[in-house]
């Protein structure tokens, strides 16, 4: 996992200095500076919260070992016992233990038939301004920065007011719409006219 980010914090780096000699004739550069970058994480790091701004919050996506290793070790006499039934051909066990366990960990991701949550799930920054990394480390909210390495790597090129964090319920099927969206609010701020999008 530690050589993917430091993969994925190269590839980013490269892809910004290639940008950057090209954009300097460009006649729409950004007034502000450097453009702004969006970074979109991916559906493992779109983080979701539970009762978000509440003394009850609880961050219940994406997949980390604090949040999924106390349910399975709940479950480890169970799938003990169902890895030695699987040795001679009986696999029920195994496949009930790992259901319940997948069950409990993923409830509070579960969907009505309407498409809409069971639970008050929310993402968090939701609103282009809250999504600057500057203003979520003015606010103490550095826990809400997506890809925080990468993030970082571009900031120190172009500066934490211009870095971005995208955020979307990927349960709702909207992402593209999303990612429209959040590049007209952000252009506005920016004081833009039109943005490029860079995939990587």
């Amino acid at each position: 996992m530690q050589a993917k980010k430091i993969f994925c914090i190269l590839v980013a780096v490269c892809i910004l200095l290639t940008a950057f000699p090209a954009a300097a004739f460009a006649t729409d550069r950004c007034a502000c500076g450097n453009d702004p970058v969006i970074v979109v994480p991916g559906y493992t790091s779109s983080s979701l919260y539970l009762h978000y701004d509440t003394p009850q919050e609880e961050q219940i996506w994406n997949l980390t070992a604090e949040n999924t290793l106390p349910v399975l070790l709940k479950y480890v006499p169970q799938l003990a016992k169902g890895i030695g039934k699987a040795f001679s051909g009986n696999w029920n066990t195994l496949v009930k233990g790992l259901s319940k366990a997948c069950a409990e960990r993923f409830e509070t991701l579960r969907m009505n038939p309407d498409g809409s949550s069971v639970y008050p799930v929310s993402v968090y920054p939701d609103r282009a301004e809250d999504a600057r990394m500057s203003t979520l480390k003015a606010r103490g909210q550095e826990q809400y920065i997506a890809e925080a390495q990468i993030s970082q790597t571009i900031a120190d090129i172009v500066g934490e007011d211009h870095v971005f964090t995208f955020t979307v319920d990927w349960r709702l099927g909207q992402a593209s719409a999303m990612v429209g969206s959040s590049l007209a609010s952000i252009s506005f701020i920016m004081g833009i006219s039109k943005m490029s999008t860079m995939p990587f």
